[in-house]
């Protein structure tokens, strides 16, 4: 069902509507991606010189609007440079080694259990 209904409407291609719970979040989460990718295009055509060299793109037909693109010397929505693990805080950055260090000193062998998992989700096989 998750399959057949992800476009949500029969007029975008789906057999069926989604009926679920699931099927519905899954729908929305499609939508988003579908509309973030028309959003990013649009963006990389502005860049590109395509639509001129306005703060805001031309209208967008999908969208039905015009997006801002900021000033061409600092476009805001611009792709960030990879950041160093080094860099990143918070729950799904991985443990350091002092870290590492420090949950072992309580006597536990170092192939225990540990009692809480640091690493992020591994959907994609990453």
């Amino acid at each position: 069902h998750l399959v057949l209904s992800h476009h949500g409407h029969r007029e975008y291609g789906s057999p069926v509507e989604p009926r679920t719970p699931e099927a519905m979040l899954l729908h929305h989460i499609d939508m988003i991606d579908s509309r973030m990718n028309s959003m990013h295009s649009h963006l990389e055509e502005h860049r590109d010189g395509a639509q001129g060299d306005d703060d805001w793109t031309a209208y967008h037909g999908t969208l039905e609007r015009s997006l801002y693109a900021g000033p061409s010397e600092r476009p805001d929505w611009a792709h960030p440079p990879d950041a160093d693990d080094a860099d990143l805080e918070g729950p799904g950055k991985p443990p350091s080694q002092r870290e590492r260090d420090a949950s072992n000193e309580d006597g536990a062998p170092d192939d225990a259990e540990p009692d809480h998992d640091h690493s992020t989700l591994d959907m994609f096989g990453d």
